[in-house]
């Protein structure tokens, strides 16, 4: 999913984006102290062509890939604002491996200093099984060019079968890096290896791409990605008989709505896909996370009614976003209580809460996404993860029902990163060992290959 939103529960998360001097550069993180405990954040801060961009990932709470949409830097001086959710963060670096800070949002105002994380290298070694060509691709309709990465098998003879990479919640690069983690690029060596071409793309506003991510629509997306589709037919290298969509995530939806509009499309492949719609996506996420925190049965279940009582709100076309958010209010006053026994944070949760009722979420809500399913007429693929919390493994058999003749399988043991994990939490993901599994990435292949 492009945006994690897990309403109803305490929602600190702080889009960080800073704009410094190149010793900035990197991952920094730090801990915002509340009352009710700390709240880990990691930022990751880029330059390029004296352009600098940044994501903050809030693992604690599953969210990443998150944006400032304002920064100011005076020499070490760092000021930052992130409009949808009233927050601003001014900091100081202090040496070269701190920046010394104080974060304000919702009334509250708290420290938090961020220290330079140690770079870790990919492991892996260069890519020996295949050449790569830089591409630029219009988007129609729009200012928007996308970039990418064309791998082309060393082995074998062109055109080649190719495999298109499409990413999941959040603005990514085209190696969809998380926490150093970077699945498209795994991926993408492992198929190249197998005689597939790959193609993979940095978002929209995102490294290379140009246009705005977080004034984008889901529509938006599903163009780019059509876009990408039509450039990859008319390239000499690729086979356009033989095209194939993977979606991570939220990007399998992507997959799946450009299947229903282009049946040249050869097959779709499902990573860790939503299947379900979103408000039964979001309830089931919320209450596999508060299970992981401790929350007793009685707990998730007010939660998890709270908060399918919001989103029927958002889902309600009749109501205008205004309605919604005064309905809503009302609900959400009525569970303070249930998050947390402290009064004095009544007001920073319901400012945090409140600030999630965004165009962009109701969007997310009102998707058919079984529908969308349904209309796939191509051959289908999903991978899940047995211990993913974002998505949970239950949409495989959804996706089952919906595509009796997909090739489906669980993996036991992995996450949403397809990575082997003790429990799935999202918190987990800084310390896991680097690479998609091997036995997914090679029932990728095998099955990818079955369909030619």
């Amino acid at each position: 999913m492009r945006r994690i939103f897990q309403l109803l529960c305490v929602l600190l998360l702080v889009p960080l984006a800073l704009s410094a001097q190149s010793s900035l550069s990197g991952d920094w993180e730090g801990k915002l102290s509340l009352p009710m405990g700390k709240l880990r954040l990691i930022l990751h801060l880029t330059e390029e062509a004296g352009r600098w961009s940044a994501s903050l990932d809030s693992p604690d709470q599953g969210a990443y890939a998150l944006r400032a949409d304002e920064v100011e830097v005076r020499g070490d001086s760092l000021t930052l604002r992130l409009s949808s959710l009233h927050l601003r963060y001014t900091a100081l670096r202090d040496g070269e491996d701190q920046l010394v800070g104080n974060f304000e949002q919702g009334g509250m105002s708290l420290p938090l200093s961020l220290r330079r994380v140690a770079k870790t290298e990919d492991t892996k070694s260069a890519p020996t099984t295949y050449t790569e060509e830089e591409l630029m691709i219009p988007v129609s309709d729009s200012s928007v060019i996308l970039s990418g990465s064309l791998a082309l098998p060393k082995e074998g003879k062109a055109p080649y079968p190719t495999l298109i990479l499409i990413t999941g919640s959040g603005p990514q690069d085209r190696d969809e890096t998380v926490f150093g983690h970077k699945p498209f690029l795994d991926i993408t060596r492992r198929l190249t290896e197998a005689g597939f071409a790959v193609f993979r793309y940095d978002d929209r506003g995102v490294g290379k791409s140009t246009g705005i991510f977080m004034a984008s629509h889901v529509q938006d997306f599903v163009r780019d990605a059509e876009a990408v589709v039509k450039a990859m037919k008319e390239h000499k290298a690729v086979n356009a008989q033989r095209i194939f969509l993977l979606g991570h995530s939220e990007g399998s939806y992507i997959a799946s709505k450009v299947a229903t509009q282009d049946h040249s499309l050869a097959g779709i492949v499902s990573l860790a896909g939503p299947v379900f719609g979103m408000d039964r996506i979001l309830a089931d996420q919320m209450d596999a996370l508060s299970l992981l925190g401790g929350k007793s049965d009685e707990v998730r279940a007010t939660l998890r009614k709270g908060n399918l009582e919001v989103y029927a709100l958002m889902k309600d076309k009749r109501l205008s976003l205004d309605e919604v958010k005064a309905k809503a209010a009302k609900v959400v006053e009525r569970l303070l209580p249930v998050m947390t026994s402290d009064t004095t944070m009544y007001g920073t949760i319901r400012t945090q809460i409140m600030g999630q009722f965004t165009p962009y979420l109701r969007e997310l809500l009102q998707l058919d996404i079984e529908g969308t399913w349904r209309a796939v007429s191509c051959p289908v693929i999903g991978l899940f993860g047995e211990m993913d919390k974002q998505v949970l493994p239950s949409n495989a058999t959804e996706l089952l029902r919906l595509q009796p003749k997909a090739k489906v399988k669980v993996f036991p043991k992995l996450n949403h990163l397809f990575l082997p994990s003790a429990t799935g939490s999202p918190m987990e993901y800084p310390t896991l060992p680097k690479g998609f599994d091997p036995s997914a990435l090679d029932y990728l292949a095998t099955t990818l290959r079955s369909l030619l």
